[in-house]
């Protein structure tokens, strides 16, 4: 009975700790580039994405747009459905799965009673199936509007800021942490140019 009582109070534990996993932070890694030559412009800008599929996805990227649009106007941009704005905001995203690191592996659970217990010590191994994660991505440039429409201008000088935000984790749809990877973008969009800074936020009870 002993031995029964601590095998599912293990068990028990292990629960816990999954649902504070849930609970856990969004991890996200953001490269900046930003033209130095510029302070930091507001003025009235357009969303849009470089992505002819994504641009015909109709809902879909209106409600990433959407949310872009709070964080801009946060910043000092006054967001306009309107492609003769200052300034065009060029937003990609996606979700690519991957095979994680940790696959092909093994758990193992022991249950050691003291040292001289008559029980002994418990061990379970169980082998793992290939594990998977996910490379969440969300992708932003915000350039001058030089007439150049939905295509992002070729010159350099057009360009003003390039983020890339990547987060890895077990959540494979976007929409479940898109708003903790623009929370970690926002936290501070002007970053050193050419930097790379590892940035977590609350994730919610979700996923991560």
């Amino acid at each position: 009975m002993l031995v029964t009582s601590r095998i599912k109070l293990v068990f028990l534990m292990l629960a816990v700790s999954v649902l504070a996993s849930c609970a856990s932070k969004v991890r996200t890694s953001i490269t900046t580039f930003h033209n130095e030559d510029v302070s930091p412009p507001t003025g009235t800008i357009y969303i849009t994405t470089p992505n002819a599929i994504k641009a015909q996805q109709g809902l879909e990227l209106q409600f990433y747009k959407n949310k872009l649009a709070s964080r801009l106007e946060g910043i000092g941009y006054s967001v306009i459905d309107n492609d003769k704005a200052e300034f065009i905001a060029f937003l990609d995203y996606g979700v690519v799965r991957r095979e994680s690191d940790g696959g092909n592996s093994h758990v193992q659970l022991g249950l050691g009673y003291g040292r001289y217990s008559r029980f002994g010590r418990l061990i379970f191994t169980e082998p793992l199936t290939k594990q998977f994660e996910y490379v969440r991505r969300v992708q932003l440039a915000i350039e001058r509007n030089v007439g150049q429409g939905s295509v992002p201008s070729e010159s350099t000088a057009n360009k003003l800021v390039e983020l890339d935000a990547v987060s890895l984790g077990r959540c494979a749809q976007l929409i479940e942490v898109f708003d903790p990877m623009l929370d970690a973008i926002f936290k501070n969009f002007y970053r050193a140019n050419g930097s790379t800074e590892k940035v977590s936020v609350p994730g919610g009870v979700v996923c991560k």
